[in-house]
Parts: C-alpha cells; sequence; structure tokens
C-alpha cells in the first residue's frame, strides 16, 4: 500500500532529492534555479514521508517520477495520492 503521509514544507540544512538517480543537495538545485535568499527560506518543498519528491517549478524527485509511469499523481492541495 502506498504512503499518504504528503505535506509541504521549506528547506532545512542538509536536504536533498533524488534525482536521475543521484542525490542532490536541495540548496543547490535553487541556486542553479536563480532561487537565491529570502526565496530560497521560503520555497515550498512536496514530501512523502521523509523523502522530497518535488520542488515545484523546479524538479521532482525519481520517487515522484514513478508515481506518473503507475498512473499514480500526488495531489498537493489535498495532500493524497489518487489513483487514475
Amino acid at each position: 500500500p502506498l504512503s499518504k503521509n504528503i505535506s509541504t514544507r521549506t528547506l532545512e540544512s542538509g536536504d536533498k532529492i533524488r534525482s536521475n538517480g543521484t542525490d542532490q543537495k536541495v540548496s543547490e538545485v535553487m541556486r542553479s534555479f536563480g532561487i537565491k535568499g529570502l526565496m530560497k527560506e521560503v520555497w515550498p518543498m512536496m514530501v512523502l514521508d521523509d523523502e522530497i519528491i518535488w520542488l515545484p517549478g523546479i524538479r521532482k524527485s525519481d520517487a515522484a517520477l514513478d508515481f506518473h509511469k503507475d498512473a499514480y499523481y500526488v495531489v498537493g492541495s489535498s495532500k493524497r495520492i489518487i489513483h487514475i
């Protein structure tokens, strides 16, 4: 069964996102997309259990892409996973 523990939060020290099979520091990903200073501190992230799965407007993790492949979609506004 899929976890339904989806939440949003902001950047914390040491956060990483798994993309293309490697872990990348979230702060470095944000910097490469021009997200700096105060914006970096308030930018929302979607978290499934303890794993960052989506930086809206920037990047989805490998886990989030797997949802799409399996016809599962993360619905951020309702914090639910819906099977289509």
